[in-house]
């Protein structure tokens, strides 16, 4: 009898137990929660003072504005029409505010989209405000942990290191390709005038196109002949990246690194990203090897008098000033 009694007591202590810490544990979900909702209800308030779209589905800020995006994707070409929203967006509060807007995307997101130059310069000439979102982080695997991606002291070493690479003198070097690239663009131009009766359909391709061949150009010293080679192994599957990065960040289910990386979205970013380092990699191998053979050959001389030696005998690439 007394066991019997103890057991029943140790019962009693065992569920009262677990019901004090299911209770507890309610209480903690209820107090995060209402924090996260006072905070995020505050947040609001502020970025809702922003022009831009309402959500106008009963989901409100959990799905957002994807609507505006992912119904036209189902229709047609998924970066054109999603170009041409962004575009209308911007035409419509092109006169409210100091040339921004916001957009809602995906589970409680927000995005405020900046196209006024002065607004643009404004924060661009900041050295504080440059925490970067984290969507950022989806390009890691193509671009690394760099000025573009990174944050804080390792964003401020980058560009410590970047900066006399800028110099307008170098800069100077470039205005040639960027001539020259222009000229293959305009005739581009003239040729889909003349072939369509003074339309263009789409000019961004052509645009698109001309910038990745002086970029190419200006930084590495290669030319990838975006505008006039339509199956270069190497603009295809930049422009893959740059389509699977507009997918992924507008779709929030693939947003968790985990997911995304068994998707078939994520294999094919992987396998593009492998063909943009392998040709990245032989260009900075090239330049090496190039480099130690004028050392080789010029014991005595320093390092910059062989980039200038080597740059009297072609042009010198942002690569070859750092």
């Amino acid at each position: 009898m007394f066991y019997k009694n103890i057991n029943t007591i140790l019962s009693d202590i065992n569920i009262h137990t677990t019901d004090a810490i299911i209770i507890v544990f309610l209480i903690f979900i209820l107090t995060v929660g209402s924090i996260y909702y006072i905070r995020f209800k505050r947040f609001v308030g502020y970025v809702d003072k922003i022009p831009g779209p309402k959500c106008s589905h009963i989901f409100g800020k959990l799905i957002g504005n994807l609507e505006l995006f992912w119904t036209i994707k189902v229709m047609t070409d998924f970066s054109y029409f999603g170009f041409q929203v962004m575009a209308g967006l911007t035409k419509t509060y092109q006169d409210i505010g100091a040339g921004i807007f916001r957009a809602w995307i995906g589970p409680f997101q927000n995005y405020v989209v900046i196209f006024r130059a002065d607004t643009v310069e404004t924060i661009l000439s900041s050295n504080i405000h440059i925490e970067k979102s984290r969507e950022y982080k989806f390009f890691q695997p193509w671009l690394g942990l760099g000025l573009l991606t990174s944050t804080g002291d390792h964003w401020r070493s980058h560009r410590k290191l970047l900066t006399p690479s800028f110099h307008f003198r170098i800069l100077e070097n470039f205005v040639p390709v960027i001539n020259g690239q222009k000229d293959i663009m305009i005739d581009i131009i003239d040729k889909q005038l003349s072939q369509n009766n003074g339309i263009i359909d789409d000019i961004r391709p052509v645009i698109t196109n001309c910038a990745l061949d002086t970029i190419c150009e200006t930084a590495m010293g290669v030319t990838v002949k975006a505008q006039t080679n339509v199956n270069s192994e190497y603009v295809n599957s930049l422009r893959n990246v740059l389509m699977l990065f507009l997918h992924r960040f507008l779709s929030p289910w693939l947003w968790p690194e985990f997911i995304y990386q068994i998707t078939s979205y994520g294999k094919q970013f992987k396998a593009n990203t492998a063909v943009l380092h392998e040709f990245t990699d032989s260009v900075i191998k090239e330049r090496k090897t190039e480099l130690l053979m004028k050392m080789n050959e010029n014991k005595g001389n320093k390092l910059e008098e062989l980039v200038e030696d080597m740059g009297s005998k072609r042009r010198l690439a942002f690569l070859d000033s750092l």
